[in-house]
């Protein structure tokens, strides 16, 4: 079966769910109209649309796989085109929602330089997609995003964060003498990465990790020791 294939079955078999959905798209709407009143009024929802994807890519892969949900694109099918189709449809709506409001950013600016289209915005969405994703290959739905979302809390109710998030608003060049720090922060707290300014490397250092977590997902999967019903047919 080809990736095509597979993206259309795991879209028929286990779609996002609606809600996510309808969140996504109010989200996007939303940024239109803030974007049509003021220009630049978005911001915060880049920040929702990144929350909410911890969640829509959580989808979760071995427990339905298990269940023979999967068998029909399980057989005869590289396990690493399998993989990427699962992501790509647990992403896509979140992504959809991403690229929307930077469309709406980018109209009211009349520029494509805008917080959802720059390295920075695009490398948060691969953060938010990726790594959720992977860690919920073979657990329970949510649960990549729910650890993540009670990490972020946790740091910031304990005040961890709101110190480093202060130096990096007001002197971004602090990154580039703390990266290490700066860039804990932003995975920490990645809803934050599109409004500040980042060095390239560290840039490329939240690219790497979303990419490394794809790649150990796909492996998982890969390797997940799954029972197909139609073997024993």
């Amino acid at each position: 079966m080809s990736r095509i294939s597979a993206f259309r079955y795991f879209t028929a078999v286990s779609p996002p769910p609606a809600t996510l959905i309808v969140v996504f798209g109010v989200l996007a709407i939303g940024a239109g109209a803030l974007e049509a009143v003021d220009r630049g009024s978005s911001d915060w929802v880049l920040a929702s649309i990144a929350v909410v994807q911890l969640f829509a890519t959580s989808t979760g892969f071995t427990r339905h796989a298990t269940r023979g949900y999967y068998d029909p694109v399980l057989i005869g099918s590289g396990r690493s085109r399998i993989a990427l189709a699962h992501f790509a449809v647990s992403a896509a709506p979140g992504a959809l929602a991403w690229l929307a409001c930077g469309a709406c950013q980018g109209f009211a600016a009349r520029s494509p330089a805008v917080p959802a289209l720059a390295p920075a915005g695009l490398a948060a969405l691969l953060l938010v997609s990726a790594v959720p994703w992977a860690v919920t290959v073979r657990s329970a739905p949510f649960l990549g995003g729910t650890l993540w979302l009670l990490l972020s809390a946790s740091l910031f109710a304990a005040g961890k964060l709101l110190p480093p998030l202060g130096r990096l608003h007001v002197q971004p060049a602090w990154a580039e003498d703390h990266p290490l720090t700066a860039f804990a922060v932003g995975l920490a707290f990645p809803a934050v990465i599109p409004s500040l300014d980042w060095p390239p490397a560290i840039l490329l250092a939240f690219a790497a990790t979303a990419a490394l977590a794809l790649s150990g997902g796909s492996l998982l999967i890969a390797r997940a020791d799954v029972s197909l019903a139609e073997e024993g047919a």
